[in-house]
């Protein structure tokens, strides 16, 4: 392990969600404080990621890009404590927490982006002189970093990882319990109803499959009425938000991320592999760096309906094939993508920022 630091990991703009980003502030949270790094996360008061960081909690708000209260907020924690690392990782954070650390003089500012949206040239000027590092959660956000104006030096990709999952019912009480139909194929998706997520080609695909697959949506947000209204009449059944996807995820015979925009990386994915769930995603973005194609899963074009169903009746039609890639899958994730192993790739560019003159 690298020498011990002290370490801040801002979400001060991550008032109402437990999202993607909260999850993998979290995660990373931990882990550093589980190889012994002395770790404070900052978020609102009374949010989700305050009351599940894990590790000390600063209770501080930044309602946006230019919330000066919110950086005074910043300038008296600054003032009264030292950190080697200040990492910041939501765009409304990017800027007035910078600028206080900055301003008070800690060394070891790191952004790490979530998102593979290309900035403005204003912008990426902006937080290149604010920032002594950056990270990318995938290849592919590297790349549009790059091509964006960072310095292809300053810009680390280093994956995310995640927990496994710890099912508790077996695998047939469980699909009892969500009211998967004897013999059916059942395909999961995990996360926001949102456009982005392409749950309506999903929709779609599962409709051309015909025969005995079932599709069940996890997960809320503001497309779920209109995804119910296209859904009506099929084999689709959304069960909405639910605290604990351990034993829904385990019951799935593929878990399916079909992304009609740039997926950064999904934390869905990972967990899937964890529980040994074949995967069939979108080839988009960081996705085909963790879905090693007719390895651990198959990869179809986004917003690729047939593509997908075909995808989805090879998976069906072949069981030892999708028992195959399941156990590869959770294999991948033991060793590449645990807590402790993305913990030890965000303290190596830590690490680096800290020998940085």
């Amino acid at each position: 392990m690298t020498a011990p630091l002290r370490i801040l990991e801002v979400g001060s703009a991550m008032p109402d969600d437990w999202g993607g980003i909260e999850r993998y502030v979290a995660v990373l949270s931990q882990s550093l404080a589980q190889a012994g790094h002395d770790v404070a996360v900052t978020a609102p008061v009374g949010s989700p990621l305050f009351r599940r960081a894990g590790v000390e909690t600063i209770g501080l708000s930044v309602r946006g890009k230019y919330d000066f209260a919110g950086c005074a907020g910043y300038l008296r924690l600054f003032r009264s404590r030292r950190f080697d690392i200040v990492n910041t990782h939501f765009s409304p954070d990017y800027l007035m927490p910078a600028y206080a650390a900055r301003i008070t003089g800690q060394r070891g500012r790191v952004l790490t982006r979530h998102v593979a949206v290309t900035l403005r040239a204003s912008r990426v000027r902006a937080y290149c002189r604010l920032y002594d590092r950056f990270i990318a959660v995938s290849g592919a956000v590297r790349d549009d970093m790059v091509s964006a104006g960072f310095g292809a030096s300053c810009v680390s990709a280093a994956h995310a990882g995640v927990p496994a999952l710890r099912p508790s019912k077996s695998r047939e009480d469980a699909r009892t319990g969500l009211g998967i139909g004897v013999g059916a194929f059942a395909v999961g998706s995990f996360g926001r109803l949102v456009p982005e997520k392409g749950v309506k080609t999903l929709i779609e695909a599962v409709q051309k499959t015909g025969g005995r697959t079932e599709c069940h949506v996890f997960g809320d947000g503001p497309e779920r009425a209109a995804l119910e209204r296209q859904a009506k009449g099929t084999a689709t059944v959304f069960h909405g938000y639910v605290p604990s996807i351990d034993d829904a995820m385990a019951a799935m015979d593929v878990v399916a991320m079909p992304s009609v925009w740039v997926e950064a990386l999904g934390l869905a994915v990972l967990e899937a592999m964890s529980v040994g769930r074949p995967i069939v995603a979108s080839r988009t973005g960081g996705v085909p760096e963790i879905v090693e194609e007719g390895i651990t899963g198959l990869l179809t074009p986004p917003g690729d309906a047939a593509a997908l169903a075909e995808a989805l009746r090879r998976l069906d039609a072949e069981p030892g094939l999708s028992a195959k890639m399941g156990e590869a899958g959770k294999r991948l994730h033991s060793e590449r993508y645990t807590p402790e192993a993305f913990g030890e790739r965000i303290a190596a560019v830590y690490a680096t920022v800290q020998k940085t003159p």
